[in-house]
């Protein structure tokens, strides 16, 4: 299981979580949303407040 940030390359990540080269698409594998759980509420925040930009 993992979880995937549509546009996660948008996202601020000082945790290091989001994994992905992608032009868009990043994801956090669920051991390590599970074993730092408010870095993944921050990026869900950020990810939320993002919602409608559009990635270059």
């Amino acid at each position: 299981m993992k979880l995937i940030f549509h546009k996660g390359a948008l996202l601020e990540d000082p945790h290091d979580l989001l994994l992905g080269a992608g032009r868009h698409l990043r994801e956090v594998p669920a051991d390590a949303a599970m074993r730092q759980a408010g870095a993944v509420a921050g990026l869900v925040r950020e990810a939320i407040a993002h919602q409608c930009d559009m990635p270059e």
